[in-house]
């Protein structure tokens, strides 16, 4: 039994992909100037014929001359017509195909007498619009075209003589159009399989983890995903894969260009490349079946950068280790050699010991933060206790290098609030240790607490230290980074792991805080920090403006 809703997708053009309907309007309006330039050319050969050649007597008397130059004029308007039709995209493919279709078989039946048409000469030119409704419409159009001109027959010679019309011419055109169309049909399955397998590959290469690139034996590229356009942003079929490499648009030195260069040329070289900053491993292998072969572009951005950062956090570790170690035995061995030092050399012993913890207590949350496993936990907290506490934790330091380390929270500010006082006390003492370590003997850090508005409240932590060059503002808030490095960890003239500002960083988003900074190199730093104002029981407190009130400072006390 035949089904009908297979013979509704037959004859459907919902099934023809956009891209091959967009091509067979190509194809009708390249076949409109083909039949446009060759009723040009018969127009011109008629009318040199008929005006040169003939005599005036013949002229007079050869009708099918007056019908051809006829019959060309007609047909050269209405294919310049049919031209601005099909450019119309409004108008479905298979309407102006079937328009230009009809109008080559109207001109046919008026290019020659009724007789030669139905039954002579002519009556093959009508295999022609039976074969171009299967190219350009669709493979079964043919069996259409082949009833269309057989009614079409049938009428013209009612119109005639009925003798003209032969049933065998009918039957020739059926056969042709069941021959075109089997063949058509086939050419139609192949094309969509290949399509298919095509935006399969495409897929596949698209979904795949890291770049693709198939080229042919002239280093062309054939196709390419998305990972790989990308890196290559000027990447494109047809282009030769050295001219897109070299494009100025592509961030890569001499040395990494000339290592991808060599790698793309032969199948026994992988190599590790740089491009704009990220790593890539390349490799090219050759395909067995063909000549073209497939270059592969994995990035390895973030083993490098992990292989690096642990190289990196051993050898800081390693090296701020070691230093207050160090001073912790030689101050113990000073306390058993000399008893009546005892209580200073403790003193000292306590500073590297906090030291120590302290630089432990970053590795470990650097840890926590890189892994996510660092939870915001808001508590009542008092902040001049807090001040209080970390003031005397960093006093000594401050007190060796005679600064003037002054904690001020503003009369505005209230005396408790929400927030996580582990987290709060780490920042504060990263970047009260941070300004205490860069500013010059007999300088000042200054911190304060204010508030900012009625939904939030600030901290502020200012130095007269060496400041922070413009150039490196933005890598700042980095692991491991100091503003003022030089070319090894070993030779650095601030100790520190450079993992102080990174934590502030990553424990203010997570407190869903803004941290930014202010500086002059030469002349000192500022950090802000602010946090949203949660009050315990969720109260809010209209936040004294300096109109409404004196605004003055309590000192945290010594």
């Amino acid at each position: 039994m035949i089904n009908g809703q297979k013979i509704r997708e037959v004859f459907s053009f919902k099934n023809i992909p956009e891209e091959e309907k967009e091509r067979r309007r190509r194809m009708t309006a390249n076949s409109v100037l083909m039949i446009l330039g060759a009723a040009v050319a018969a127009l011109l050969v008629s009318i040199i014929y008929f005006y040169f050649v003939l005599s005036p007597a013949e002229r007079a008397i050869d009708v099918r001359m007056h019908l051809l130059i006829t019959t060309s004029i007609a047909a050269i308007g209405l294919f310049v017509i049919m031209l601005g039709i099909n450019q119309i995209k409004a108008i479905p493919y298979w309407v102006s195909s079937t328009i230009f279709i009809f109008m080559v078989i109207i001109l046919g039946l008026f290019s020659d007498s009724p007789q030669q048409i139905m039954g002579g000469q002519s009556t093959l030119f009508f295999v022609i619009p039976i074969l171009l409704a299967g190219v350009l419409i669709y493979s079964y159009a043919t069996l259409f075209f082949a009833t269309a001109i057989s009614v079409i027959f049938l009428a013209y010679s009612l119109m005639t003589d009925f003798r003209f019309f032969n049933p065998l011419t009918v039957i020739t055109f059926y056969l042709f159009a069941g021959i075109f169309a089997m063949i058509f049909r086939s050419l139609e399955k192949s094309t969509s399989q290949a399509r298919q397998e095509a935006a399969q590959s495409q897929k596949i290469l698209s979904e795949l983890r890291g770049g693709f690139m198939l080229l042919d034996k002239d280093y062309c590229v054939l196709r390419s995903n998305e990972t790989t356009a990308s890196v290559f942003p000027n990447i494109g079929e047809g282009l030769n894969i050295f001219d897109v490499i070299r494009d100025p648009d592509v961030d890569i030195d001499p040395e990494n260009l000339e290592t991808l260069t060599n790698t793309l040329k032969s199948d026994a070289i992988e190599a590790q490349i740089k491009i704009a900053g990220r790593y890539f491993f390349v490799g090219s292998k050759a395909i067995p079946t063909s000549e073209n072969h497939i270059v592969f572009l994995r990035e390895n951005t973030a083993e490098v950068e992990l292989n690096r950062l642990k190289d990196t956090t051993l050898a800081m570790v390693s090296h701020e280790l070691r230093t207050p170690l160090t001073a912790i035995r030689g101050h113990a061995e000073l306390a058993v050699s000399a008893p009546h030092t005892a209580v200073s050399n403790a003193v000292r012993i306590l500073l590297n010991t906090q030291r120590l913890l302290g630089m432990v207590e970053n590795i470990l949350s650097q840890t926590r933060l890189r892994t996510g496993k660092i939870e915001n936990k808001p508590t009542v907290t008092n902040i001049n206790e807090l001040f209080s506490l970390v003031k005397s934790m960093l006093s000594a330091e401050a007190k060796e290098k005679r600064l003037e380390f002054t904690w001020t929270i503003s009369e505005s500010m209230l005396p408790v609030v929400m927030i996580d006082k582990t987290h709060l006390q780490q920042i504060l003492i990263n970047l009260a240790n941070n300004a205490i370590k860069f500013t010059p003997k007999e300088g000042y850090v200054r911190v304060t607490a204010f508030r900012s508005d009625d939904a939030e409240w600030s901290i502020s932590v200012k130095d007269n230290g060496v400041g922070i060059p413009a150039s490196k503002r933005a890598e700042i808030f980095n692991e491991f980074f100091q503003a003022h490095e030089n070319t090894s960890v070993y030779d650095r003239p601030h100790q520190g792991t450079g993992l102080g500002l990174s934590i502030v960083k990553g424990l203010v988003d997570r407190m869903g805080g803004k941290l930014r900074l202010e500086s002059t190199e030469g002349e000192g730093t500022e950090f802000f920090v602010a946090f949203p104002l949660v009050l315990p029981g969720d109260r809010t407190i209209p936040l004294v403006t300096p109109k409404q009130a004196n605004i003055k400072k309590q000192r945290v006390p010594k």
